[in-house]
């Protein structure tokens, strides 16, 4: 099966997301420079996971991506 780019990205945007679970928010920024993903297109990308209810935008400071559920339950 092949599966697209913004597909791949998403899915590397997700597991970059859970290794940080219990820890703290994943910044779009981190992601980006840890997966070697275009910072704007990975924003494209999470704002569509957002929309799916696969993962919570945490605005501030301290804020970031987390996962809506559990790695384990994805």
């Amino acid at each position: 099966m092949k599966l697209s780019t913004k597909c791949r990205y998403g899915i590397r945007a997700v597991l970059e997301i859970a290794r940080n679970y219990q820890i703290r928010p994943t910044k779009r920024k981190e992601i980006a420079k840890n997966q070697g993903l275009d910072d704007s297109y990975l924003e494209n990308i999470l704002i569509d996971l957002k929309n799916k209810n696969i993962v919570l935008a945490l605005r501030g400071s301290k804020g970031g991506f987390i996962l809506r559920t559990a790695p384990e339950d994805l």
